[in-house]
């Protein structure tokens, strides 16, 4: 039992302990990584399927990672869905919409034009680039550049539309 003190003990937990709850139950897994970060692990990893717990567990810094098979799975399919720009899709808890990471490609209607001239749906803004290692938030005149990173948000309704913007 993962949630006994002794029983970690007896493993060795230390500073160099990765320890991962996976168990069928959220709570149990939480409790356990509290337990092993008490304990000294050095990094903690929590199964959840509950995504309420997700912002819960992040601000209170319970754990140092945590995992939701439901979201990944959720955000693997909206990639693929959303296809070629798109690199990565976040999803908000409680908040209507989600953020796309765009790549501006070389030859793409993208490249070489300012924000304010992207043919973007309402409903969708530029909320930062990140060019090589330096990030901006842009104003309407930052020209965008191939090899750029954009965190565009919009709402769920307008996502499929994002791509025709780029």
């Amino acid at each position: 039992d993962a949630a006994e003190a002794s029983t970690l003990k007896e493993a060795g937990i230390d500073s160099r302990t990765a320890f991962v709850g996976i168990t069928g139950d959220d709570e149990m897994n939480i409790v356990c990584c509290i337990q092993a970060k008490q304990l000294g692990a050095g990094f903690t990893i929590a199964r959840i399927d509950k995504s309420q717990y997700a912002p819960i567990i992040g601000n209170l810094n319970l754990v140092d990672k945590v995992i939701s098979p439901n979201t990944s799975l959720t955000k693997a399919i909206l990639k693929y869905v959303r296809g070629g720009i798109v690199e990565h899709v976040g999803l908000f808890h409680r908040i209507t919409g989600e953020v796309q990471e765009v790549v501006v490609k070389a030859g793409s209607r993208s490249d070489q034009i300012a924000v304010s001239e992207l043919k973007l749906p309402r409903g969708a803004i530029v909320a930062a680039v990140q060019r090589g290692r330096r990030a901006f938030v842009p104003t309407g005149e930052f020209t965008l550049q191939q090899g750029d990173h954009l965190a565009v948000y919009c709402l769920s309704e307008i996502a499929e539309k994002i791509k025709s913007a780029f």
